[in-house]
């Protein structure tokens, strides 16, 4: 009798917890990373999140008129993601910046285990470290000279995971231009991107070492895209005519560092691809590279464009917010049989660039920060006289993001 009672009482403790399980009430939470609602044991959740940037960019000393002196909104991307289940995601990212509704990012995944995701939508592409890096999170207010050669989105499927201290990512893809997205394909060809990234080392002094390598191969035809300065004035195009027409591919080694109030990373990128224009057809090379370095002055950890003010802005109680200062320089290079074969005329594009830049970055509060930069460029060729006119950016930007 006494056993039975005692299986009575537990099957109706049983119950009872699970009844209370059922019951309890969802998560509710809204703070400095975003809102959410979640059920009580978080296999269901709902998160906003996202941010916005006001942009100035000005050109010192323009003689030429290169450089448009604007203020832009620069992003404004409020976002959504969603837990259906514990296993099975979705990401959606609207772009509602430049007077022009957009996709920047629309993806859903499935959970296998951590070394193991599938994720099909648009995303960005697996392959260089500063485009992968948010644009909420730059150092300075456009990216590098590098990062031209880059995808930036695209559509297609990728198995992504990380396994100890390496995070590897493998995708199939329509194929984007050169420092472009794309939404839809315009031919059959597609392109497979691969990336490993590994932190090798345990030590303390060495845990915050990264080093990375991407890649990209396909075949493409479709034109081919120009490249930008910071001040987004165009410094080196294609001849009228030119067309991507055969194999592409990409190699991106990369390395990052941080450690205390210190953070970097260094890239170099090669963009190779099959070009033709009218009779002539031949294998072209660009190339780009990036050394970025920054500096917390105020004793805040780095984290490459993310820091945590210790002591958040509040005139009223003292508080100064966080203060960075960064550098930068990148280059961009063109072989010369770019223009021997005539697919670039060099009185309209550039056979090199170099960029250098300093930065002061102010973050307010965790989510708030401003921006102010100047960047010199200089240029080999690209102007009817000679070298085109050394170009003098001024950029200023307020971002606020959660």
């Amino acid at each position: 009798m006494s056993t039975r009672l005692m299986g009575l009482g537990l099957g109706l403790a049983l119950a009872t917890a699970a009844a209370a399980e059922e019951a309890a009430p969802p998560k509710v939470q809204a703070g400095s990373d975003g809102f959410s609602l979640a059920s009580a044991d978080g296999a269901w959740k709902l998160r906003l999140y996202g941010y916005g940037q006001v942009d100035g960019r000005f050109g010192l000393g323009d003689d030429s008129g290169a450089v448009t002196d604007t203020f832009a909104l620069r992003r404004f991307r409020p976002s959504i993601e969603v837990t259906v289940g514990e296993r099975f995601e979705a990401t959606f990212v609207p772009e509602l910046a430049g007077g022009n509704a957009t996709v920047a990012d629309a993806y859903v995944e499935v959970h296998h285990s951590a070394a193991l995701r599938l994720r099909a939508g648009k995303f960005k592409v697996p392959l260089a470290f500063e485009r992968l890096h948010s644009g909420s999170a730059t150092l300075f207010g456009e990216r590098s000279l590098a990062s031209g050669l880059v995808p930036n989105r695209d559509v297609g499927v990728q198995l992504l995971g990380q396994a100890g201290r390496a995070q590897y990512a493998l995708a199939l893809l329509n194929g984007g231009p050169d420092g472009g997205s794309s939404d839809v394909d315009g031919n059959d060809a597609k392109d497979v991107a691969a990336r490993l990234f590994v932190r090798p080392f345990r030590e303390a002094r060495l845990s915050g070492l990264g080093l990375g390598f991407g890649a990209t191969v396909g075949r493409q035809r479709a034109a081919l895209p120009g490249q930008r300065t910071a001040a987004q004035a165009t410094y080196f195009q294609w001849a009228a005519g030119t067309t991507a027409d055969g194999s592409r591919h990409r190699l991106a080694p990369q390395v990052t560092f941080i450690s205390g109030r210190f953070g970097g990373f260094a890239e170099y990128v090669l963009s190779s691809q099959q070009v033709r224009r009218g009779d002539a057809a031949e294998r072209v090379a660009l190339s780009g590279w990036t050394v970025n370095a920054a500096f917390v002055l105020t004793g805040e950890k780095s984290g490459l464009g993310r820091v945590t003010p210790s002591r958040p802005f509040d005139p009223k109680h003292g508080g100064r917010g966080a203060w960075e200062l960064a550098v930068r320089a990148s280059g961009f290079d063109a072989e010369e049989a770019v223009f021997d074969s005539g697919f670039a005329d060099p009185a309209r594009a550039a056979r090199s660039a170099r960029g250098l830049g300093v930065g002061l970055n102010w973050y307010l509060t965790k989510n708030v920060r401003q921006q102010l930069g100047y960047e010199r460029t200089a240029f080999d060729g690209g102007a009817a006289a000679g070298d085109r006119e050394t170009e003098h950016a001024l950029s200023w930007r307020l971002q606020l993001a959660f």
